[in-house]
């Protein structure tokens, strides 16, 4: 994994929760650090979506019928992060909501059924930890925990005081982290495409029977985020991603470390007739060049 230094503009890409309404907390102009609040949830109050780099609100871009799509903050280089007292792993469930609230980590975590995102109000009955993939060039979920198996373990901790965690790794797996887990129940699994998605783990595991029901889903980059907002006070922004397809040199393809939210600009030369997409090649999305790494992307 090779790491890349800060775009100059890194943006909040919202695109993904187009029936989500927002306040907009910030204006053009307005200095933000790492883990501040931009937008408020309009049907969840107190649910913020919270920028990825400290730097200056430099641009609101907004879709049809001015739906906000992105909020783009011209980084100063620094990384300045908002700093929220630390909780002990065995703070009460209601202050660890709390700071999932205001530290921006309810948005990543989804919601089964329907794809929704996280509710205080709606406990979860089971958590699934999605640590494998098999999507087309997508970054072994191993890149995004080595040398940080610290946070991996304590965000696992925390979200098994919620309800049962099921951990589902690769079958033949040798990875400690994965493989020695504790507070969760593992499993594996082998297959092609897409034996990765959660839906997949949950028919298996835990079926879904009523549309009552409340199951999160996670992948290990948000768990490693809930392990440093718990324990360092801290909103994570360093995510793996891939870079692959044709349209790049041999040299440039591999595994890179960047910022959340980071522009595609700073990532590949722009190129005639050449298509971005964010995401996988199966269900990510055309980007142009000027734009950004989706909320959920991990290549």
């Amino acid at each position: 994994v090779q790491d890349l230094p800060l775009s100059k503009r890194v943006a909040l890409d919202v695109s993904p929760f187009e029936t989500h309404r927002f306040t907009l907390l910030k204006n053009v102009n307005d200095f933000v650090q790492v883990g501040e609040p931009l937008l408020e949830d309009k049907s969840c109050s107190g649910r913020f979506f919270v920028s990825p780099a400290s730097g200056v609100v430099k641009e609101i871009v907004r879709g049809l019928k001015r739906r906000l799509l992105s909020v783009v903050v011209e980084t100063d280089l620094k990384q300045t992060p908002v700093k929220h007292e630390p909780l002990s792993l065995e703070a009460k469930l209601e202050e660890i909501l709390a700071r999932f609230m205001e530290g921006g980590l309810m948005p990543h975590i989804q919601v089964r059924p329907c794809m929704r995102i996280a509710h205080p109000k709606h406990r979860p009955e089971a958590i699934f930890v999605k640590a494998l993939e098999s999507a087309p060039f997508m970054p072994p979920p191993e890149l995004q925990v080595e040398g940080r198996e610290e946070l991996f373990a304590a965000g696992l901790k925390v979200l098994s005081r919620f309800c049962p965690v099921h951990l589902v790794y690769e079958k033949g797996c040798s990875f400690p982290p994965f493989i020695q887990a504790q507070f969760v129940e593992k499993h594996t699994a082998t297959g092609p495409h897409p034996i990765a998605n959660p839906s997949i783990h949950i028919a298996a595991l835990h079926p879904i029977l009523r549309n009552d029901q409340v199951i999160w889903t996670l992948d290990v980059s948000t768990v490693l985020a809930v392990g440093k907002l718990i324990t360092q006070g801290i909103y994570d922004t360093s995510l793996v991603i891939s870079l692959a397809g044709e349209g790049l040199p041999p040299s440039k393809r591999g595994f890179y470390r960047v910022n959340r939210g980071v522009c595609i600009q700073s990532l590949v030369e722009e190129v005639e007739g050449v298509r971005y997409i964010s995401g996988d090649p199966l269900t990510g999305e055309k980007v142009h060049a000027n734009g950004v790494l989706g909320f959920y992307h991990q290549g």
